[in-house]
């Protein structure tokens, strides 16, 4: 774990991190049962909304797995140990905290006059993508995520339910129920 952490203090930059962040984590969670939860167990989805307990950046770099929410949180401290201002935001659709729609969160930084979409735990629009204004950015994200919504066949009338909100920092180890109801207050 010594070299992953040494590794992981060196990065300079958002690139790096980026880099770092695709090579070296994996898409999972861990669970309140302390299993490590990846996209091929079979239960995987069935589970999360019991299972999920979000982790910390120590836990991420232990356990070299993790989802947009637990992503996001690692970003975040990493971008504000590096004295970036930075913003993070969450999609939902509805309040219903339990539906069937995919929940999903991700974070925003400056750099110099653009804001950056740090983007690593949706495949679709993996990236750090660059715009000149956060109307645009957000505007962007929220057409992926509707596009992904589409795909997953989303009801005309929960379209209209989509929340995008910015958050700020939850506590650690919370559960997914206790994540969104924290940002949804």
């Amino acid at each position: 774990m010594k070299k992953i952490i040494d590794e992981y203090n060196n990065i300079k930059k958002p690139e790096e991190l980026y880099n770092f962040l695709c090579d070296k984590i994996s898409y999972g969670y861990k669970g309140n049962d302390n299993k490590l939860y990846l996209p091929s167990d079979k239960d995987f989805n069935k589970v999360w909304y019991e299972k999920y307990t979000l982790q910390n950046e120590n836990d991420i770099l232990k356990n070299k797995v993790g989802n947009c929410y637990d992503l996001t949180e690692f970003e975040r401290t990493w971008f504000i140990k590096n004295n970036y201002e930075i913003e993070t935001y969450f999609l939902i659709v509805g309040t219903n905290k339990k539906n069937n729609y995919p929940t999903h969160s991700f974070l925003t930084y400056k750099d110099n006059d653009e804001w950056c979409l740090f983007e690593v735990s949706d495949e679709k629009s993996r990236g750090i993508l660059k715009f000149k204004d956060m109307h645009e950015l957000l505007k962007y994200k929220l057409n992926i995520y509707i596009n992904d919504l589409n795909l997953l066949g989303i009801k005309e009338d929960d379209k209209e339910k989509i929340i995008l909100k910015e958050f700020t920092k939850p506590i650690e180890h919370i559960s997914a129920k206790e994540y969104i109801e924290s940002i949804l207050k």
